[in-house]
């Protein structure tokens, strides 16, 4: 009888002794409920602590997708601007500590379009540009890029050759016609000055149709300061633009102070 005693005893007291306590996580920025414009920068800042033992890691979730995790002090990481789309979006905690116990803490944050205005500096990602159009009331547009060349059209054995680029008001149009061709887009120097932007994740850069230039002459001294504001070489209406639009076989429109075959 002794005996049994003497085993419960010591059982009860292992039991005793494995217990673990849950590690506390929370957020110390952003607050719950905090709205963002989606050109803004986030810094994420959390804590968490581990009465009777230390924290192994810390996941950061968005949308109950792993962000990343980090296993050492200072628990801080940052979002950049393009990586949450608009809307809601919720952020979450997972603390483990180094007895792999977990703990979870949420908060929800509100990601809402910058509004933009012609003339304005964009730059999201590695993506730079000056708003030379705006659609949605400013929400969304289109940027020229913050350099800018002297190329042909086409070198000069290709310019007697249609090649379909004949929308006045979309250049992605014209600029699909020319990389779909058989003639290959190195062949078209100003066509691949464009497309050599789009490395990486990066699309989008394309040779502007005629109309758009027409946008970019409307507002040129804004655009102009806009430039030099970033202290880069600007442009004025003694500039010739090429466009991506065609106006026959043998010519493609461009401005120069108005429009004109080129």
């Amino acid at each position: 009888m002794r005996r049994i005693i003497y085993l419960i005893i010591i059982v009860l007291a292992i039991s005793f002794l494995s217990c673990n306590k849950t590690p506390s996580c929370s957020f110390l920025s952003p607050q719950d409920g905090k709205s963002f414009q989606n050109t803004d920068t986030l810094t994420i800042e959390m804590k968490a602590e581990d009465e009777d033992g230390s924290i192994a890691s810390i996941k950061l979730l968005i949308d109950n997708n792993t962000y990343t995790e980090l296993t050492h002090s200072p628990f801080k990481t940052t979002i950049f601007p393009g990586e949450l789309t608009v809307g809601n979006h919720i952020l979450t905690i997972q603390a483990t500590d180094n007895k792999g116990e977990t703990s979870e803490s949420s908060i929800s944050i509100t990601i809402i379009p910058h509004i933009y205005a012609i003339g304005d500096y964009y730059h999201v990602n590695t993506v730079e540009g000056i708003v030379y159009r705006i659609s949605n009331s400013g929400a969304n547009g289109m940027i020229l890029s913050l350099d800018f060349n002297n190329l042909q059209w086409a070198n000069d054995e290709f310019c007697a050759i249609l090649m379909n680029a004949s929308s006045d008001d979309d250049g992605l149009y014209n600029y699909n016609a020319i990389m779909e061709s058989n003639f290959g887009i190195q062949n078209f120097p100003a066509f691949k000055w464009c497309n050599d932007k789009n490395t990486g994740s990066v699309t989008g850069w394309h040779l502007p149709a005629i109309n758009d230039i027409q946008l970019v002459s409307d507002s040129m001294d804004v655009i102009s300061k806009a430039y030099t504001n970033l202290g880069l070489s600007s442009f004025d209406n003694s500039t010739i633009f090429w466009s991506s639009t065609e106006a026959s076989g043998i010519n493609a429109w461009g401005m120069y102070n108005h429009f004109q075959n080129e």
